[in-house]
């Protein structure tokens, strides 16, 4: 049986990645059962959790002769800690920070994988707009995220855990790289360095005081830019709109704020990063929307419709929009639009989001889903539909 069917990736010339983690596995675990997790690219085997996302980024920085060795040391390595005496593992525990949508779809996944029986949930601290802190076990070119149950195993609350890695990332960013002499990115080591940006008087040497705008697209990928500087704010959301295809994806929507107390930006229609940033909102709904929906449909199967996330382009403006149809009681994500559709007449009405929100609130629920999404019923009544079309929108 195939364990992996991901693409092969450029540089593993003289061996391939998943067939020499299949080769490794066989020859140290041959009695273990190997079972493959696709979404999150890690592998169940001997009662413990591999991840491989980072040992497969780093593959291919490794010499063709040396690969298969590294490999091989590596996985045996972190085998060797997972059969260890936890308590020795403080001092791996590290903070990271991740989207509060990504944890929250890890713990969708494990909840579906137990049942919903005592699911091991990730527990997180909020930062501002999407980003949040949590504990990551740091074995050896891997990480990762640690559930509730781990950390009981370790006798550690979650407070503890996160202080004890914020410690590890306490001092200073030291150097910068510039961009047009206002757009500040961090030289990224490593994994935890634009983490440390969230610390309090971690940004204390940029040559600007003030609120700061910090976009972090991906783990290792981290701009900051004065708050007081809407050109600059601008070419950052510009440059991440362009640069979307990266690495370990943490929030394409940026915050903004100082010494630990950030917030989601927002920005005015006339601001000249607003296009940039209504992008990058559509942009984050792309990512994370739709696992969310795999995992959804998997949960309710034909109780009810999951709708997708979708994006459309109007008078060259992006806007995201979610499918309301007529007859189907359904799970809508939080878009710009919605699509009311009736199959039997063919009425399509595009509506925006406040608007349906306003003529139909008596009938939406909230659920407790994030990214967010509101159940609707069936179908709105005659009088609401009235209303609907009258606040429908050309497309």
């Amino acid at each position: 049986m195939a364990i992996f069917k991901k693409k092969k990736r450029a540089g593993s010339a003289n061996r391939d990645f998943d067939a020499a983690v299949r080769e490794i596995l066989t020859a140290h675990v041959p009695d273990g059962v190997i079972v493959a997790n696709e979404d999150d690219d890690s592998i169940q085997v001997s009662g413990g959790t591999l991840n491989l996302r980072n040992m497969r980024m780093h593959w291919s920085d490794q010499d063709p002769s040396e690969r298969y060795a590294w490999l091989e040391g590596s996985i045996i390595e972190v085998f060797s800690r997972m059969g260890s005496d936890t308590s020795s593992h403080d001092g791996i525990l590290r903070a990271g920070v991740r989207s509060q949508a990504t944890l929250s779809i890890s713990n969708l996944q494990m909840s579906l994988a137990s049942g919903f029986d005592s699911p091991s949930t990730i527990p997180m601290q909020p930062i501002g707009g999407d980003l949040v802190w949590c504990v990551v076990i740091d074995f050896p070119h891997t990480m990762q995220i640690a559930g509730r149950d781990a950390l009981v195993e370790r006798g550690v609350s979650f407070e503890e855990a996160l202080e004890t890695g914020k410690a590890q990332l306490a001092d200073p960013i030291e150097e910068w790289a510039v961009m047009d002499g206002r757009v500040f990115s961090v030289l990224a080591e490593d994994d935890y360095t634009a983490s440390r940006a969230f610390l309090p008087g971690a940004l204390d040497r940029l040559p600007f005081d003030g609120d700061k705008v910090i976009f972090h697209p991906g783990r290792r990928d981290l701009m900051i830019v004065s708050a007081d500087d809407p050109e600059g704010i601008a070419m950052a959301a510009q440059f991440v709109v362009e640069n979307q295809e990266v690495a370990s994806p943490i929030s394409f929507s940026p915050v903004v704020g100082s010494d630990g107390n950030w917030q989601q930006l927002d920005v005015a229609s006339t601001h000249p990063a607003f296009e940039a940033c209504r992008m990058l909102t559509v942009l984050d709904g792309l990512l994370t929307y739709e696992p969310q929906q795999h995992l959804l449909m998997q949960q309710f199967d034909d109780e009810l419709f999951v709708a997708s996330y979708k994006a459309v382009q109007l008078d060259g403006d992006v806007m995201s929009y979610g499918v309301w149809t007529k007859g189907v009681e359904t799970l809508l994500p939080h878009t710009d639009l919605v699509a009311i559709v009736d199959l039997e007449t063919a009425e399509n009405l595009m509506v925006p989001w406040l608007d349906v929100e306003r003529v139909c609130e008596e009938m939406f629920t909230a659920t407790n889903h994030y990214p967010r999404r509101t159940l609707v019923p069936a179908k709105p009544s005659e009088p609401m539909l009235d209303e609907l079309r009258k606040a429908a929108i050309n497309v």
